[in-house]
């Protein structure tokens, strides 16, 4: 073997194993079968900053399958660990928005579109539970992340929740 041979293959095996990475091992799920059980064994063992991913697929689940109560607790934890990752004061969710950090490490706080659509969906738990207001409170904040979209190319567009906010306010009176 030749000098040039053999450097030429160490330094290809260096490159090649400087690119491989290890994934840290996932605890083993259990799967049912059942999307809301499997969700939420599967929300257990998830990374912190995917929890709220994790409770809007849940909810979207249990709505589908007509678990209202499931949805609505989903929704609220979802909501709020988003709200929190958006506008929380610790360090970690701040450290995180900044540009140049790993996608992995971010948390999970979804865009706009699925943020709006996220309150849409919980404004019509709520007002499934004849709690209109609360509908009302929800659809409007879906109004509100939906016209503060970063290049406002589709800032304003969600018509359904104007016609639900008009719609509960002319039957509240």
């Amino acid at each position: 073997m030749s000098r040039r041979f053999v450097f030429c293959t160490a330094a290809s095996l260096i490159l090649a194993l400087a690119g491989c990475t290890s994934v840290p091992p996932r605890p083993a799920v259990a799967l049912t079968g059942d999307p809301v059980k499997d969700g939420l064994a599967l929300r257990e063992v998830a990374q912190p900053q995917d929890r709220a991913l994790w409770d809007f697929r849940i909810a979207a689940a249990a709505l589908r399958r007509g678990q209202n109560e499931v949805a609505r607790e989903r929704f609220d934890s979802g909501l709020s660990l988003a709200a929190a990752a958006i506008s929380g004061p610790n360090a970690e969710a701040a450290a995180a928005r900044r540009m140049f950090r790993r996608e992995s490490d971010k948390p999970f706080v979804g865009e706009p579109y699925e943020r709006v659509m996220a309150n849409f969906y919980r404004g019509v738990v709520y007002w499934m539970h004849g709690e209109p207001d609360n509908a009302r409170a929800l659809f409007r904040n879906g109004l509100f992340l939906d016209s503060d979209t970063t290049d406002r190319t589709y800032a304003g567009d969600w018509a359904l929740l104007e016609y639900l906010d008009g719609f509960i306010t002319a039957r509240l009176g």
